[in-house]
């Protein structure tokens, strides 16, 4: 994990700087369990993210 802040975000040259692209997933395996113990939660951060979240959670 790596985190961002908004400050490394608004550093990037591109226009779509608050994107990110999912490239894939690793096998379930390959998380260890000691990650289960934490809830995680994810959710669009305004309106412009509603559309791009609700097609990856679709």
């Amino acid at each position: 994990m790596v985190p961002l802040t908004d400050e490394d975000l608004d550093r990037l040259p591109l226009p779509t700087r608050r994107v990110a692209e999912v490239l894939g997933f690793v096998p379930e395996g390959d998380v260890d369990p000691i990650r289960y113990s934490k809830a995680y939660y994810v959710g669009p951060a305004n309106a412009a993210a509603e559309r791009p979240y609700t097609l990856l959670v679709l």
